[in-house]
C-alpha cells in the first residue's frame, strides 16, 4: 500500500478485493487514505478502532509478565480477578515469561501496574531495612 511505484488505481483494487465485505465507510475511508497518500496511518487508525470497540464491551488487554508461561486456566482466573478491579467484563492477557522476577507475577495495564513479584518484595525489603540503619 505504500510502494510508491504502485498506482493509486491498484490499490483501490486491492482494497476491494481485499475489504469487499467490510462496512462501506470502512471501504471509503480506506480509499480516501489512499488518495491522501496517507497510508501510513492505517495501522494507527486500526488500533484506534480496535480499542474503541474494545472499550464498549468492556474489554481490556494487559501484560502478564511470570517467571513461566502461565496456563489458560490460571490466566483466566486471574483475568477473572483483575477485571472486577478495572470495571471492566474481560481481560485479554498477553504472557511474558520473565526469569528475572523469580517468582509471582506483574501486571501491566495501560498506564497501572500490578506488581506482586519476589524480586519486587525483595527490593522494598532491602529498601526498608536501609532506611531503618540510618
Amino acid at each position: 500500500m505504500e510502494h510508491p511505484s504502485v498506482s493509486n488505481e491498484k490499490k483501490m483494487q486491492f482494497i476491494d478485493a481485499v475489504f469487499g465485505d467490510a462496512s462501506k465507510e470502512a471501504i471509503h475511508t480506506l480509499k480516501l487514505l489512499v488518495e491522501r497518500h496517507r497510508t501510513n496511518v492505517v495501522p494507527d487508525v486500526a488500533e484506534a478502532l480496535e480499542n474503541m470497540a474494545d472499550e464498549l464491551k468492556g474489554t481490556a488487554k494487559a501484560k502478564v509478565y511470570s517467571v513461566r508461561k502461565l496456563t489458560d486456566d490460571e490466566l483466566n482466573k486471574l483475568g477473572m480477578t483483575i477485571a472486577g478491579r478495572f470495571q471492566k467484563n474481560t481481560i485479554q492477557f498477553e504472557n511474558i515469561v520473565d526469569p528475572s522476577i523469580l517468582g509471582g507475577v506483574k501486571i501491566r495495564l495501560g498506564n497501572t501496574i500490578l506488581d506482586g513479584t519476589v524480586s519486587s518484595k525483595l527490593k522494598r525489603i532491602e529498601r526498608s531495612m536501609k532506611l531503618a540503619n540510618n
